[in-house]
Formats: C-alpha cells, sequence, structure tokens
C-alpha cells in the first residue's frame, strides 16, 4: 500500500512539471514568433514590459489563444490594444497609478 502511495505521488509530482513545461514552451514559442515583428521587439526589449509579457497571468492567458499570433500580426488595433494591456498590467504590477 504504502509503495502504491508513493507511485501515485510520484506519477502526480511529474505530471505537474511535465504540464509545466509545455505551457511555458507553448508560451515562449509564441513570444518568439512574436519579436519577428519590429512592433513587439521594441515592447519586448523594454525590461518593464518583458517581465509582464513573461510573467503576468493576463497576457499570458491573451497570447493562448489559438488565433492570437495570427491576429496581433495582421491588425494594427490588436496591436494597440495588446500595447494597452502590457502597460496597463506594468502599472498594476507596479504600484503606479
Amino acid at each position: 500500500m504504502r509503495h502504491y502511495i508513493l507511485d501515485y505521488l510520484a506519477f502526480k509530482f511529474e505530471a505537474f512539471f511535465v504540464l509545466d513545461y509545455l505551457l511555458n514552451y507553448k508560451h515562449t514559442n509564441r513570444i518568439e514568433q512574436l519579436r519577428k515583428e519590429p512592433w513587439f521587439e521594441e515592447l519586448f526589449q523594454d525590461l518593464r514590459y518583458s517581465y509582464i509579457i513573461v510573467n503576468n497571468k493576463d497576457v499570458r492567458k491573451y497570447l493562448s489563444k489559438n488565433r492570437a499570433i495570427d491576429y496581433l500580426r495582421s491588425s494594427e488595433q490588436a496591436r494597440k490594444e495588446f500595447t494597452d494591456l502590457v502597460k496597463n498590467e506594468h502599472i498594476k504590477f507596479s504600484g503606479i497609478y
């Protein structure tokens, strides 16, 4: 019984890290795709915003949408909305109101 419980816990622990790795890989891959765009690279080069792009849950959620990358590449309005999202999340994060 004890062996079973340890195996179960090890499986859950391993599954958590595999899932976390896959989600981070997907997010990192999407960021790398967007870094080819000049407007995004300029935003990402600013350390204040790169931290938010990589770590903020709302920005990660936005970028996790299947069509987000295509939409950001093709729409000036989408770029403005995304840039505003990143800047607003930075303001919340830093406590500057």
